[in-house]
């Protein structure tokens, strides 16, 4: 359409402000973050969904199913391969599961609980849709660009060495401090945002910093 803003109607509907301007995204968001709102659609979808999953780590209860979770993963670790054979043999059908299972394949590796507890946690952590997003996008750049790839593994080598001899402890304000890697999670946020669509009504009269047409100013 040529423009980064545009208004679209409908018969007998409010009309829509549609925009991808980055001045205009950081007032919706930031500036003038208290001119609009959730919209009581998305309250009511919000509490319907969560209902009381959000008081869930404050229970006895999750302390006890957590306690029994990581049970269970020691106990299926020193079974090792031998595993399956404790199961129905019919149990595993799917093709795409028996040709590659990540715990078997760490438990090929070392028997050290705590490190293959580790290694899945990361799985399960970047499992949630916004991390696993943008680690997809971050694959998927570098393995375009075979180039880039072996300048941002050197940028990380010398800030934080290898995994046999590391240099620094990784923490958030280390990670934080490493301009590569955080250069990287921004250009590829920028190409692949988590949020592609963010729809929000205005709850006061208010006005955007850029408009449409040939002097959108």
């Amino acid at each position: 359409m040529g423009c980064g803003t545009f208004r679209s109607y409908g018969l007998g509907e409010p009309s829509d402000l549609m925009t991808a301007d980055p001045q205009n995204i950081q007032a919706i968001l930031a500036n003038k973050y208290n001119d609009f709102g959730f919209g009581t659609e998305r309250v009511d979808i919000v509490e319907l969904s969560l209902a009381a999953s959000t008081r869930t780590a404050e229970d006895e209860k999750f302390a006890t199913a957590m306690g029994f979770a990581q049970d269970y993963v020691t106990w299926r670790i020193h079974l090792g391969n031998s595993g399956g054979s404790s199961g129905p043999s019919n149990s595993m059908k799917c093709p795409v599961i028996d040709k590659f299972i990540l715990l078997d394949a760490l438990v090929a590796e070392t028997r050290d609980s705590v490190k293959l507890c580790d290694q899945i946690l990361h799985i399960l952590l970047a499992g949630r849709d916004t991390a696993s997003s943008m680690l997809s996008g971050i694959i998927l750049l570098l393995s375009r660009h075979p180039e880039e790839y072996q300048k941002f593994r050197g940028a990380i080598v010398n800030a934080f060495g290898t995994e046999t001899k590391p240099t620094q402890e990784l923490t958030f304000s280390s990670l934080k401090s490493c301009k590569e890697l955080t250069h990287v999670f921004h250009e590829v946020l920028m190409l692949y945002p988590l949020v592609s669509l963010n729809a929000r009504p205005v709850v006061r009269d208010t006005y955007l910093p850029m408009g449409a047409g040939a002097n959108p100013k």
